[in-house]
């Protein structure tokens, strides 16, 4: 599994996480309390997901050009902010957190290989119409619009070395 990389403001926010994701069997690596040290910490480690809140070192929508190719970002908004969701290693949860929401975009961002994605039956289905409902998962958790969720499942399909279709499948699992 990825390593993962928490740093959120308030702490307390860091501390309800770590059972969450153990619970799933996701291991926290490193907790951190500022941009730059999430920065150096995924440096460190090449990949994973780093979980956090906006920080003022360093603007939020500049952390995804600045972690490691391996990275990808989870960003934990206060109710009421919005960032565009620009970037395919970006996911955008609005507190307060739903845990099964949370679970999945961890998930989603954590795989890491196709083997993640055996176990997945094929549906009766076709193509299009899995992706379109994978879309719409990721346009309604993650407030993205529908290009930049078919250009997310379309960019986690590549780096997994899936077809398209196996990569909506995944995402329709959780």
């Amino acid at each position: 599994m990825k390593n993962i990389v928490l740093a959120c403001k308030p702490e307390q926010i860091n501390i309800k996480l770590q059972p969450v994701l153990s619970q799933q069997g996701f291991w926290v690596e490193s907790v951190c309390s500022n941009a730059s040290a999430l920065l150096s910490t995924a440096q460190k480690m090449q990949y994973g997901v780093a979980v956090c809140t906006n920080f003022k070192d360093i603007p939020s929508l500049a952390l995804p050009e600045l972690l490691p190719r391996g990275f990808s970002l989870i960003l934990l908004l206060s109710s009421g902010q919005f960032v565009p969701q620009g970037s395919s290693n970006l996911l955008t949860i609005n507190l307060p957190l739903k845990r099964d929401d949370f679970i999945t975009a961890v998930k989603l961002l954590a795989i890491s290989s196709s083997q993640d994605l055996y176990g997945i039956e094929p549906k009766a289905e076709d193509d299009e119409k899995i992706i379109l409902n994978a879309k719409k998962i990721l346009m309604s958790r993650y407030n993205m619009s529908e290009s930049d969720a078919h250009r997310f499942i379309q960019k986690k399909s590549m780096d997994c070395s899936v077809k398209l279709v196996d990569m909506a499948r995944f995402v329709l699992a959780d």
